[in-house]
Parts: structure tokens; sequence; C-alpha cells
């Protein structure tokens, strides 16, 4: 994906966040998520904090006491911004993401891929492509947690999803060498169902190196591999809505709980699904 892209699919979600909060009652801001300790008030407060971050603004002070949700400095860093917001009203709070995204994107589409950004989440070192992805990434993973609190879905295949159909693929192949153990000559299918729907193989070398074999974007032309990987059968296989797997990469979703069906080497399967999220 392009830089544009990554803009283009932060906006959407933050667009489609703030439609959805419109009529809703502050009551039901209260609502707690799928994060935890964290409510639809904090969400919209984390999102809020980090934008006026990258504005430029000074960072909140550190709260006195962490809650057990809270495991790094990284966390602490995120909590900061959503604890002086608590006492934000609903009104202010949307009217503050509004106010900073439409300051923000301007930025955003002027950053080139070439340049490292001078403003940085947390001090984190990220250049303008690993930026603007975890962005995007964030406000549609965040617009999902509010869906979900809400019980009012929606945008689940939104351009949010591309991005995160981009990380997921992206980190398959550590998940499963490195994570979920897969030795040479093993590979494991993770067939995706529902509004987004795909197959991705990633097959371990002889060398103990993983890379996707078929997937989005991959033909038997462009990987010498994918025709033998597409006949093989797989090692392991697993089966699950994207829902499901959005919830399983965001570790909103306990491994247990998860509705996933497992094939072949189940040991395996069971390790990649019970080691599947990538955010902090």
């Amino acid at each position: 994906m392009e830089l544009k892209d990554y803009v283009d699919a932060f906006e959407q979600s933050v667009r489609s966040l703030l439609a959805l909060l419109e009529p809703v009652d502050e009551a039901d801001w209260a609502r707690p998520t799928e994060l935890p300790g964290w409510s639809v008030h904090d969400v919209v407060s984390h999102l809020a904090a980090l934008e006026r971050e990258l504005l430029g603004d000074p960072l909140p002070p550190a709260v006195d006491g962490y809650g057990s949700h809270v495991r790094s400095e990284f966390g602490q860093h995120m909590e900061n911004g959503v604890a002086a917001r608590r006492t934000h009203s609903a009104a202010a709070l949307t009217a503050e993401l509004r106010e900073a995204v439409d300051a923000r994107l301007p930025e955003m589409r002027a950053m080139r891929a070439d340049a490292t950004p001078v403003r940085v989440v947390a001090g984190e070192p990220w250049d303008a492509e690993k930026l603007l992805r975890n962005r995007a990434f964030d406000a549609w993973m965040h617009e999902q947690d509010v869906r979900r609190a809400l019980t009012r879905p929606g945008n689940l295949d939104g351009r949010g999803a591309d991005v995160a159909m981009e990380i997921l693929l992206g980190a398959l192949p550590f998940l499963v060498a490195k994570r979920a153990r897969a030795t040479p000559g093993q590979s494991v299918r993770l067939e995706v169902t529902g509004v987004v729907a795909f197959t991705a193989t990633v097959r371990v070398g002889d060398d103990g190196r993983a890379a996707l074999a078929t997937a989005p974007g991959i033909s038997s032309a462009s990987s010498a591999s994918s025709a033998s990987a597409e006949a093989a059968e797989p090692t392991a296989v697993l089966r699950a809505d994207w829902e499901t797997v959005v919830r399983l990469l965001g570790g909103r979703l306990s491994p247990n709980d998860a509705v996933v069906e497992l094939w072949g080497d189940t040991g395996l399967a069971r390790r990649l699904v019970d080691r599947l999220a990538v955010t902090p």
C-alpha cells in the first residue's frame, strides 16, 4: 500500500467513528470495551490524545498509579493521555478528536516515504510508512472496539480492513515460525471467511525461514514455490471468520474463547491461535 492509502484508511475510520458517536447517549460512553480498563470514553480519549501528541502538544502528566491492565512504559504513556481526559464530556471529546484529525490530515498527506517524522508516538523512531500504517490500523481497530461495545457493527470491511490484512500477512511468517514453532518443511494455511475472505499459506524452508507461499497478491507467476505450495497438503489448517481473526490479532479475544476450526497438526495450529496477537 502507498502512504496515501494509509491516510485515506485512517480518515475513513475516524469519520465513521465520529458519525457513529453522534447519537450515542452520554451514559453509553461508560460502556466497557474489550480492552481491559478502557470504556468507550477511554478509547476515544486515546485517539484524541495521540493526534494531539502528534500535533506537538505537551504531554499530559503521569498518573499517580496505573491499573493492572497497564503492563509497560508504552502502556503508561497511552494511559496518561486517557486519564487526562476522563472528566471531559462526550461532546468535548468528540470535538477535540474532530479538530485534531482536521489539523493532522494535511500533515499526514504531506509526509514522504523517505523522510523520518519529527514527532512520533511515545518517542518511538518510526518512519513515515510505519507511523501512517500504525495510525490507520489503530483508528480502525478502535472503531471496531467501540462498535462492539455499543453493539452497532459496521465498517468491518472498510479501508482499515485492508491495512489490518496487510499487517496480518506481514506478521504471519514470524508468527508461524517463531511463535508457533513450526519446523523446516512444515506449512500452515489460514482460511479467513466472512465480509473479508482470503486464504494465506506460510511454509517454513529447509533453512528454518518462513515465508508466505500463497496469499492475496501472491500468484504462481510471482512466487516459484506457489504452485507446489497450492498442491501440497499443509501441515496445519486454521479457519475462522474475519472478525475473530481481527480480535485475536489485536489481543481483544482470548484464544480460549475464539471459534476457530483446526485440521492436521492441531498442536501447531493451536500454538498459532494462542500467539496471534501483534498489538502491545
